[in-house]
């Protein structure tokens, strides 16, 4: 055998004697380093239950705000449980291993298979939890979701008169010259359900991505105006005064560019500058929609470009919707019969009262409906007029 072969078999030997040396030494490293191991493993699994604590703590917290949790957070949350549940389980096999052990002659005898199992299991599954604790962020695990539209109108009766009225403002809704249209009628005429619905069908038109109702009354409240149309634009007002909210929302609307406005029951001139509602001429997808009982008021204090008037029922709508909500007692009571349409004409074909009335009248006797006819005789609804 030459020199060079022998200086190769010889390198081989010592590469293979290193290598089964040092796994044999790491084979025992597990042996010896059994109870640090174990030790190390306990401990970060403390550590790890108590990172849970706390992060359930807090999604609970932010839960409770009406708060939205991040998938990063959830996934987290999930993968700790699993680790911390496989970490128990090693612990638990190493407490029944313990308990496996006996004595003799004064010497405690170890079956050194399962310790260096566990202790190997120990100690990979202990680098697991440091990685998984490392992970953890409680600084951002939540975020204030988009209010979503919810323009769900199931107050709302399709009836024919209203068809028409509804169809004409969809289509001053998707004029561009038009920028704020007005709707007037009577106290219980529907309007404010009737808006409801045109605004469900503009949004599913996708005539505008978003859509706020807003309650103005005798008395508005600028600040509640202000904080209502903020919300619907996930603007926070941290300004006190009026004119400091206003041109946060006046500097905010500009980057809306198909937003519904509805400022509903408006009872007199409302300063819109003062609210924050101030539309650029670019900004021709954003409109406003008022309602009013007082047609003046849309005309003349709002300048409204457009106006519709939603008017009463029809007199076979009236009766045959109210005949559909008594219907049961009315089979129910006989008696009832022939004061229906009496009632209805008093209920002044408005939608409002007829619905009203008639859930009053359900499951009452003859005698009752007299009396609600009465009352309704003594209230002159009829001679209501829009102003």
């Amino acid at each position: 055998m030459s020199c060079i072969a022998e200086i190769g078999i010889a390198a081989i030997a010592e590469k293979i004697a290193d290598c089964t040396v040092g796994a044999i030494g790491r084979q025992l490293g597990y042996i010896f380093q059994y109870k640090s191991n174990i030790s190390n493993l306990k401990t970060e699994t403390h550590n790890l239950g108590l990172e849970e604590e706390k992060m359930k703590e807090l999604v609970d917290a932010a839960i409770r705000k009406g708060h939205a949790i991040f998938e990063i957070t959830k996934n987290w949350q999930k993968d700790a449980e699993e680790i911390s549940k496989q970490a128990k389980e090693i612990l638990e096999d190493e407490n029944r291993a313990n308990t496996g052990c006996c004595t003799f002659k004064g010497l405690l005898l170890l079956n050194l298979v399962p310790r260096y199992r566990l202790s190997k299991k120990a100690k990979k599954m202990c680098v697991s939890v440091v990685k998984i604790k490392g992970k953890v962020n409680c600084e951002k695990i939540s975020y204030r979701p988009h209010l979503q539209n919810d323009f769900t109108n199931k107050d709302y009766i399709n009836f024919d008169s209203r068809n028409e009225t509804v169809d004409e403002i969809l289509e001053a809704l998707g004029d561009g010259n038009t920028r704020m249209i007005g709707v007037h009628g009577m106290p219980g005429a529907g309007k404010t359900t009737l808006v409801k619905e045109v605004s469900t069908r503009a949004l599913e038109m996708k005539l505008f991505t978003e859509a706020v109702l807003v309650p103005v009354s005798n008395t508005p409240d600028v600040k509640n105006i202000q904080k209502a149309i903020a919300e619907r634009l996930d603007l926070q007002l941290d300004k006190e005064t009026i004119p400091e909210r206003a041109l946060l929302l006046r500097n905010r609307l500009p980057q809306e560019k198909m937003l519904l406005i509805i400022l509903d029951d408006v009872w007199k001139e409302l300063n819109l500058k003062d609210v924050g509602i101030v539309f650029d001429g670019d900004q021709i997808g954003c409109k406003i929609l008022f309602t009013s009982r007082f047609e003046r008021v849309l005309l003349t204090d709002m300048g409204v470009d457009k106006i519709f008037k939603v008017g009463l029922l029809e007199e076979a709508e009236a009766l045959n919707w109210f005949r559909a909500l008594v219907a049961q007692t009315v089979e129910k009571f006989s008696e009832c019969e022939d004061l229906v349409n009496d009632i209805v004409e008093e209920c002044a074909r408005l939608p409002i009262t007829i619905e009203t009335i008639a859930c009053a009248l359900k499951d009452q006797r003859r005698y009752f409906w007299q009396d609600v006819l009465n009352q309704l005789k003594n209230s002159n609804l009829s001679d209501i007029n829009s102003e």
